[in-house]
């Protein structure tokens, strides 16, 4: 499946398009630069990048202040793992200034004028409202743990060995103890009371 959002013309012969697509079975944004064949047809090349749906918002945080607050220069990063990450960078080059979006260590990305940027923030917005997005980030939220109840021979068992049972053990526990201390503790005490006894019958 995939959906575009936008075609964002750069030139006669090159276009940037925002794209939904899901052939892995997970949702992803495409952010890819286009091209015109000389028999009309567009075709993909391999400058872009692709988000899951999980860092879209941040992307889109991220390209939004690089956009409105910095100056020629500036670069802001987004972490992926340990070993990559997707700067977005406000650069020059011959004289043209630019905003650039390249991930790493793959060293893939796309560029894209200022003018033309915030049609590129209007595209992912819109795809981070879609629903394939929204469904997406709604099946990777974490659900409650609910104990299941598995039945064995007309008897019901729970999975779950909740709070009360380790209350009656702890119950049991205590009140064997002082009732041991207590046993042990009236054993002493005729033990004295016969040692007194025995040693007052024995005296001349």
């Amino acid at each position: 499946m995939e959906h575009v959002i936008s075609r964002i013309a750069k030139n006669q012969k090159n276009e940037l398009r925002v794209t939904l697509s899901d052939f892995t079975g997970a949702p992803r944004l495409d952010i890819r630069q286009w091209f015109l064949r000389p028999d009309g047809n567009f075709t993909p090349t391999g400058k872009g990048v692709s988000l899951a749906t999980e860092e879209i918002s941040e992307f889109l945080h991220i390209l939004r202040n690089i956009y409105r607050k910095s100056t020629l220069g500036d670069k802001a990063t987004m972490l992926r793992d340990g070993t990559s990450y997707i700067e977005v960078s406000y650069s020059e080059y011959r004289g043209h200034t630019y905003i650039e979006a390249r991930a790493w260590p793959s060293n893939k990305g796309f560029t894209i004028r200022p003018s033309l940027t915030p049609r590129l923030i209007k595209a992912i917005e819109d795809a981070s409202d879609s629903d394939i997005v929204t469904q997406s980030s709604r099946e990777t939220e974490p659900t409650e743990y609910a104990p299941q109840e598995h039945h064995t021979n007309g008897f019901s068992h729970n999975n779950s060995s909740g709070p009360s049972a380790w209350s009656n053990l702890l119950v049991v526990v205590a009140v064997g103890s002082f009732a041991l201390m207590f046993v042990m503790h009236g054993f002493v005490f005729v033990f004295l009371i016969a040692a007194f006894l025995l040693k007052f019958a024995t005296r001349d």
